[in-house]
C-alpha cells in the first residue's frame, strides 16, 4: 500500500463535513450519528457494527468530548462533531479495506495536530 497522506485525508473530510449541513449545523447531534454520516459516505450504513460504536465512543471520551475541547471555546461543539465525522470516515475506509490498521493509527495520531492548525476553518460557516 502506498504512503497514506493523512493531511489530504483530513482536508477531504473537512470539505465533505462542511458540505453536509446535517452533520455540521445540527449541533445537538451525538457523535455516533455524525460518525455514521461520515461512514455512510463510503460504506453501506447497514454494515456499521457495534465495535465501531465502541471505537468512536472511546475516542470521543478520551480526547474529543466537548469537555476535553474547552479551550476551543465556542468552536468546541463543531470540532467535536468534526472529529466524530473523521472517525466515521476512517472506519469506512478501514471497513472497505482502503487503509490498514497502521494507517488508522497514524490518522489518530495526526488528527489533533490537524484540528489545532485548522480549527478556524473547521468552525467557519
Amino acid at each position: 500500500m502506498p504512503n497514506w497522506d493523512t493531511f489530504e485525508f483530513f482536508e477531504m473530510c473537512l470539505i465533505t463535513f462542511k458540505n453536509d449541513d446535517s452533520a455540521r449545523t445540527n449541533l445537538t447531534s451525538n457523535s455516533i450519528d455524525v460518525a455514521l454520516k461520515g461512514f455512510s459516505q463510503y460504506a453501506d450504513p447497514l454494515q456499521w457494527k457495534s465495535d465501531y460504536t465502541i471505537f468512536v465512543n472511546r475516542r470521543m471520551d478520551l480526547e474529543y468530548s466537548e469537555e476535553k475541547l474547552e479551550w476551543y471555546e465556542e468552536c468546541k461543539t463543531c470540532i467535536s462533531l468534526f472529529a466524530s465525522y473523521v472517525f466515521g470516515v476512517l472506519i469506512a475506509y478501514y471497513h472497505i479495506e482502503k487503509i490498514s490498521e497502521t494507517d488508522m493509527l497514524l490518522a489518530e495520531v495526526h488528527l489533533p495536530g490537524f484540528i489545532l492548525n485548522e480549527n478556524e476553518r473547521i468552525c467557519d460557516e
